[in-house]
C-alpha cells in the first residue's frame, strides 16, 4: 500500500487546536488530542471478519448440536408377555434404531407411526421374517412400548403404528420419538 503526502491520514480528525496551542502541549507533557484514531477502514474490516469467525465457531460448538434421542430398540422373546406386565428384556437387542424418518402421533387412540430408514426398515423385515412364532418386545429407555407377537414377517417401508399401554407416558415416548426424528 503506497502512502502519498498529498492525502491526509483518513482515520485522523483535525483538532481545531492552534499552533500556539500544539507548542504548548509537549511543554506541559500532555499529548496532543487526536479524535478517532482507530478509525480507519481496515481495521473495521478486521474486526467484522474476526466477529463473524468467533461467532460462526461458537455456532458451530453450541448452536448446531440437538438434543440426542434414547435409542429404540428391538428385542426378541420365546415367552408370551402377559398383557401390560412386560419388562425390559436383559437379553442384546436384535435391532437398535438411533434415527428415524418420520414420527406421527394419534393421541386420542394413543398409537405412535414411526417409518424406519431404508437400512433399518429391511433389517427390521428380515427380523421378523426369521423368527416368526416369538414376541418382539419394543423398548426405549426404561419403557416397554409394545410386546406383538411375530405372526408374518411385518413391512416396514409404509411404517409401524405402535399402540402405547397405560403403563407408559404417553408425551413423553412421543417427545422422546421425536427427537430420533430427521424431521
Amino acid at each position: 500500500m503506497r502512502y502519498s503526502s498529498k492525502w491526509p491520514n483518513q482515520s485522523v480528525e483535525r483538532t481545531g487546536m492552534s499552533r500556539l496551542a500544539q507548542l504548548q502541549l509537549p511543554r506541559r507533557r500532555r499529548l496532543i488530542p487526536v479524535a478517532h484514531l482507530g478509525r480507519s477502514t481496515y481495521h473495521h474490516i478486521m474486526r467484522a471478519r474476526q466477529f463473524s469467525l468467533i461467532f460462526g465457531f461458537m455456532l458451530l460448538l453450541f448452536g448446531c448440536s440437538r438434543e440426542v434421542g434414547v435409542p429404540l430398540s428391538f428385542h426378541l422373546s420365546d415367552q408370551e408377555q402377559g398383557g401390560g406386565g412386560a419388562t425390559v428384556p436383559t437379553n442384546t437387542a436384535a435391532l437398535v434404531v438411533s434415527q428415524l424418518e418420520m414420527v406421527a402421533s394419534d393421541a386420542a387412540q394413543r398409537k405412535v407411526t414411526i417409518k424406519l430408514l431404508a437400512a433399518d426398515a429391511s433389517a427390521f423385515e428380515k427380523l421378523t421374517a426369521d423368527n416368526f412364532g416369538k414376541t418382539l418386545i419394543m423398548v426405549q429407555g426404561s419403557n416397554v412400548l409394545a410386546a406383538p407377537r411375530i405372526s408374518e414377517p411385518i413391512s416396514a417401508q409404509a411404517g409401524i403404528i405402535v399402540p402405547i399401554g397405560t403403563n407408559v407416558d404417553f408425551e413423553h415416548t412421543y417427545r422422546e420419538l421425536l427427537k430420533l426424528s430427521r424431521q
